[in-house]
């Protein structure tokens, strides 16, 4: 039996679901405008106008929504839930994923349970973003009680302003007063009803500008940023926009694929400050071990057509898994082209590749010497290109690039492609390279990894930092506790 204690807690929440559903002081001015589909940015606007330019943004639109339609017939899954259908962890067996015939998963279990923030790793094209595809599509057997939101692809350029395309999927508090309203009358004392009215107070529409407002900020949108029309920012920025829907409707499980790819360094500290914060089910794919290392509290690793857990971020995975392993070192092959090795050939040797692109060099010994600096020898020399690992490949194209004999390197975000093995092994590629290299990255272990100085480019200046990155990181996190209060105020100004 409920306590007096939780009979009044529970009726002062009956009580101001009740209020949210009479109509505010304004709402009646604006009609039906907090009813708007979820999809409204999607849209044309609500007067029927199209500007120049919206035929082809419904265009894309259409065909983006096809390519997925595509992917998902040519998906199959199959699993069975293991927990309570009430529950608020999913657990399923028996789990199989197959695309267009390839067997991704086999007979394997997942298992997500509630307050636990989820690193999915694996090997680039082993299927991650298929299972997250899988799950948040709802094709593996997720209760329905349990609300996802997978962020798949950038806002479409439209009339809105950032935060209005933040604040229209605040429209989820319809919904829930509804199935509130519906539960009250068949029995006013189960627990899911107490949840809903919990997460509507969590949606209280007095609070959301502010907190709209303040995760555009996070995000790195200055107030004036905020309010310019979504059509004048570039993918990279509307991406941001649909990062900032995710993180302001907080759905029982979010599902991110390499949410930092689009972001500067400041906004990465502050994603992952509030993502370490998210108390339902989060799932992410990220190639950067620092991000996982501060966001998650368990690691899934997608190898071999099975799933397997580890308690622990990514570094404690790490440790764990060589525990496991006793030191066994495991070679990973696959076939995966990528933005770094477009120019390759994968019918020859790294040996035949780099002879026939410097036939100056007409001694094998020699090219040999070369290409083992960096970390090619033996076998790997002579077999074909695509047989090697990601990593492999990735040494044949800077030892490709070096031999050129550049006096500087310049890489732009080179990890974003990468899964983590890679980036090692360009991490030690670089260190092998004997002329200066200037480097752009969001990955901070690459930067711990190879940068011996570190410059900062803000207002319109570059500054050398004193320190290392991870002193620049937590500069950013004192930076970001400190700026918090100030935005609070500003918003309640606005």
């Amino acid at each position: 039996m409920p306590s007096d204690l939780a009979k009044k807690k529970a009726a002062k929440k009956k009580e101001a679901a009740k209020a949210r559903q009479r109509p505010k002081k304004g709402q009646e001015e604006n009609g039906d405008a907090a009813s708007e589909p979820q999809v409204a940015g999607e849209k044309l606007e609500a007067n029927g106008t199209e500007s120049a330019g919206d035929g082809d943004v419904d265009l894309l639109s259409k065909e983006l929504e096809d390519f997925e339609l595509k992917k998902a017939a040519a998906r199959a899954v199959t699993g069975v839930l293991a927990s309570h259908p009430n529950s608020t962890d999913a657990h399923i067996i028996n789990l199989s994923l197959t695309f267009h015939g390839q067997e991704l998963l086999s007979d394997t279990k997942l298992e997500l349970n509630s307050g636990r923030r989820y690193g999915l790793i694996g090997l680039n094209g082993i299927g991650k973003s298929m299972l997250l595809s899988a799950v948040g599509k709802r094709e593996v057997p997720i209760p329905e009680h349990i609300d996802i939101y997978h962020l798949t692809r950038e806002m479409p350029p439209s009339d809105k302003t950032p935060l209005q395309c933040v604040m229209e999927v605040d429209t989820e508090r319809a919904m829930l007063e509804r199935e509130a309203e519906r539960l009250a009358h068949e029995d006013a004392e189960c627990e899911k009803l107490l949840e809903l009215y919990e997460r509507l107070e969590e949606l209280d529409a007095d609070k959301a500008e502010t907190r709209a407002s303040r995760i555009l900020h996070g995000l790195g949108f200055t107030p004036a940023m905020q309010r310019r029309r979504l059509r004048d920012f570039s993918g990279g920025w509307r991406m941001r926009v649909a990062l900032a829907r995710a993180l302001f409707i907080r759905p029982f499980m979010l599902l991110l694929d390499e949410p930092t790819n689009h972001l500067d360094l400041d906004a990465c500290v502050w994603l992952e400050e509030e993502l370490k914060t998210f108390k339902r089910i989060l799932v992410l794919v990220s190639h950067s071990q620092d991000f996982l290392n501060g966001v998650c509290t368990n690691i899934i690793h997608m190898h071999n057509r099975s799933l397997k857990y580890y308690t622990g971020n990514y570094d404690q995975y790490v440790k764990t898994r060589l525990e496991l392993e006793e030191n066994q070192m495991k070679r990973f092959h696959w076939e995966q082209d990528q933005h770094l090795q477009e120019q390759l050939d994968l019918d020859l040797s790294p040996l035949e590749y780099m002879m026939r692109c410097y036939p100056e060099i007409k001694e094998k010994e020699e090219m040999r010497k070369i290409i083992g600096r960096y970390g090619l020898t033996g076998k790997q020399q002579v077999s074909p290109i695509r047989n090697l690992s990601d990593g492999q490949k990735c040494r044949v194209c800077l030892a490709w690039l070096a031999w050129q004999n550049p006096h500087m390197l310049f890489l732009d975000e080179p990890t974003n492609h990468l899964d983590i093995e890679t980036i090692d092994a360009l991490a030690d590629a670089i260190n092998e390279f004997e002329g200066g290299m200037m480097l752009v990255s969001h990955d901070f272990r690459l930067i711990q990894q190879v940068a011996q100085e570190i410059w900062v480019c803000e207002k319109q200046t570059v500054t050398k930092w004193p320190g290392d990155i991870l002193a620049y990181k937590e500069h950013l996190k004192c930076k970001l506790l400190g700026e918090e209060p100030q935005l609070t105020r500003r918003t309640h100004n606005v």
